[in-house]
């Protein structure tokens, strides 16, 4: 089925009016011929307020001033008539005034182009309203999302870890954790983390002697980066979390790091 466009509408209201070029009319029926449930709309409107318009128009009565100049013309014209028809000589009637040919199709053919100018930005309105509301939603969801992720750096059993240096972390890095133990979300922040060439950095969570990796951490060209865990699990099992530099992509296993330890953080209350 071919797709429904805006410039069907205004062929829509050209077809009703029947001034639509070969090419177009045959594009726009076998469009049509697709079952188009929004031309097939249009047409009806466009068709409806077309027959509307010309059965509602009032009739055009004369002014009295026109009234009179006409009367006085039917006047003298039958008094010369009658003079000259004595002498044996007829003359034409003069030329009277008419409303100008089909005006009340032109009104009605003004009238469908107007509505369907109308509909079509009333169809372009709801579709901006309705990208308009997705806008809002998604906003909303975000919004209710950051005010989650706040209330776990102003949450009042809120436990911190302040990273440490080892010997082989270079002497820029700088990292943080924050967890709240009531929701077991976690906030790290990450700054000058640019790892080598076909390097990455990767964080692990220590639960006793057992590490577990919590992802690769993805910093963005100045180096920084926050990683939001939303389970990190039970906070009185975490002894302290840590860094290491590993291959790209990662260490192979999940539970088991394979390349230096840069940083230790140790949770403190």
């Amino acid at each position: 089925m071919s797709q429904h466009r805006d410039e069907h509408l205004d062929l829509c209201a050209a077809y009703v009016l029947g001034c639509l070029d070969e090419a177009d009319r045959s594009r726009l029926e076998a469009h049509l011929a697709e079952a188009c449930p929004v031309c097939e709309g249009a047409l009806r409107d466009f068709g409806g307020s077309a027959v509307l318009l010309a059965a509602s128009v009032p009739p055009a009565l004369p002014s009295p001033a026109i009234k009179a100049r006409v009367l006085a013309a039917v006047r003298g014209d039958a008094g010369a008539e009658g003079g000259r028809a004595k002498e044996g000589r007829i003359l034409p009637m003069k030329k009277r005034w008419a409303l100008p040919p089909r005006l009340g199709w032109a009104l009605a053919a003004c009238f469908v182009l107007a509505t369907g100018v109308l509909f079509t930005t009333m169809t372009r309105l709801r579709q901006d309203l309705n990208r308009a509301r997705d806008q809002v939603q998604n906003l909303t969801r975000d919004l209710d999302s950051e005010r989650r992720w706040a209330a776990v750096l102003a949450s009042p059993g809120a436990r911190t870890a302040s990273f440490s240096l080892t010997p082989a972390g270079e002497a820029e890095l700088r990292a943080r954790a924050t967890v709240d133990p009531e929701t077991h979300r976690a906030i790290l922040v990450f700054q000058n983390f640019k790892a080598p060439s076909g390097r990455d950095y990767e964080l692990w969570a220590l639960r006793g002697n057992t590490p577990v990796s919590l992802g690769l951490i993805r910093p963005d060209p100045s180096g920084r980066a926050v990683l939001r865990i939303e389970d990190i699990g039970d906070p009185a099992g975490l002894t302290a979390f840590a860094i290491s530099l590993e291959p790209r992509g990662g260490a192979p296993t999940r539970n088991e790091p394979t390349g230096p330890i840069v940083m230790i953080g140790s949770l403190g209350g």
